[in-house]
């Protein structure tokens, strides 16, 4: 399950269970026992796919209110209580929706229902989580952070919080100048000088620098050196501060690298 498609799998998943319960409890419980109008009027008031719909759509309600986050696979706890909270909100919009269309309270599909319903779908969750974050790890581009300016803490926040969560495992930053600029939920892993030894028992698999090559040449040709060496994807982060913030295309003319503005 790529890391992309994890809340449509849940969401896939949780549909079939519902539809599947529901109709099993209509046919077994609803339909054959009935229940009674807020009148007192004992006759049968059912719609089939008026119920259900409004099943479904309370569902859309709460998957709405409480949305799945990357921070779902940082703990199983986590989807737990996401899962208990959609639940829950799912059968509250339910009861209310049929009780103010149809002046019924289905107590027994509500019961028995979200009963089931409820350890399904939290137990649905918790497995689909645990499959990915096990598979996610098994995946994981560990990467390190050479240079702590204000490019890099933006590249940073970008895969931390949003980009390519489900792919990356940052180790941590290498920083002299600007250590005191790594995050606070990130490592530091020491000085730029203990970068390729680092590189040499670690595993990384990526490397993103924002050193200056005009002001570290040497620093930076040895960290290129072991990434060449060792198959270490190495990418250098150039700061474009005041320019516009839009996608730029690098190439060469001769050895002299230039920057466009689009792709011609």
């Amino acid at each position: 399950i790529k890391g992309r498609n994890y809340k449509w799998v849940i969401y896939l998943t949780d549909v079939v269970i519902l539809v599947s319960v529901f109709v099993v409890f209509v046919n077994c419980i609803v339909e054959p026992m009935g229940w009674r109008n807020y009148d007192g009027d004992s006759r049968f008031y059912w719609n089939r796919f008026g119920h259900m719909f409004v099943f479904l759509l309370s569902y859309v309600v709460a998957i709405s209110t409480v949305k799945i986050t990357p921070k779902d696979l940082d703990s199983m706890l986590m989807t737990f209580i996401r899962s208990g909270l959609q639940i829950g909100i799912m059968y509250l919009f339910f009861t209310l929706s049929v009780a103010i269309l149809f002046r019924t309270f289905p107590g027994h599909l509500l019961m028995w229902s979200g009963i089931v319903n409820g350890i399904l779908m939290t137990s649905a969750h918790c497995l689909i989580t645990y499959v990915v974050v096990r598979r996610r790890k098994r995946h994981m581009v560990n990467i390190v952070f050479v240079g702590a300016d204000a490019n890099n803490i933006r590249l940073y926040d970008k895969i931390k919080n949003g980009y390519s969560t489900f792919t990356y495992n940052i180790l941590g930053f290498f920083s002299t100048i600007h250590k005191d600029s790594v995050p606070a939920n990130s490592d530091y892993l020491g000085g730029i000088s203990e970068v390729v030894p680092y590189l040499e028992n670690n595993g990384v698999d990526m490397v993103l620098c924002s050193l200056n090559p005009a002001k570290s040449v040497v620093e930076i040709s040895g960290i290129v050196d072991t990434c060449e060496s060792r198959f270490i994807s190495f990418y250098y982060v150039p700061n474009m501060d005041g320019y516009l913030r839009r996608r730029m295309h690098f190439d060469e003319i001769g050895h002299v690298t230039v920057v466009k503005l689009r792709e011609e």
